[in-house]
């Protein structure tokens, strides 16, 4: 079975935060599960500033997964990396194996989560909605083979 991922080219991305709004909207709630950032290269007057999003993506051979003690991150046969809050006990561990920080800890409830590519909305066919509303296709969604 081919495997999904995501990446960002942040060269395309203008940073105006539709993939986080339409994010939280799909889901439903405030989370932010997609890291904005804020990065400025050289210095006056030479200068960069470029501002994008870095989610989660769903590595291959993911250390959150290896990190977790209850097994709460499960990875499905698509690729999709995805954790099953009702497992999560909250420790951190896998927020400390992230080399791309993209997995945060709730404060209301004390559990991890994260980016889980719209898992639903691929299960019906679609694309994860901050692919869908990227105006600029700086998200990209694709089959790793």
């Amino acid at each position: 079975m081919s495997k999904y991922a995501i990446r960002v080219d942040r060269f395309r991305c203008i940073g105006c935060y539709a993939c986080v709004v339409a994010c939280s909207s799909w889901h439903k709630d405030s989370l932010e599960r997609i890291k904005i950032v804020d990065v400025v290269e050289g210095s006056y007057p030479d200068l960069t500033r470029w501002i994008y999003p870095v989610v989660c993506v769903h590595c291959e051979d993911a250390p959150c997964v290896k990190a977790c003690p209850e097994s709460a991150i499960r990875i499905r046969k698509d690729g999709i990396i995805w954790i099953d809050e009702l497992r999560c006990i909250g420790c951190g561990e896998c927020l400390n194996s992230c080399e791309y920080d993209t997995i945060f800890l709730n404060e209301d409830t004390g559990r991890a989560y994260k980016c889980d590519m719209c898992m639903y909305r691929i299960d019906e066919g679609r694309r994860p909605i901050c692919v869908d509303v990227c105006p600029t296709d700086a998200i990209i969604f694709y089959k790793r083979d």
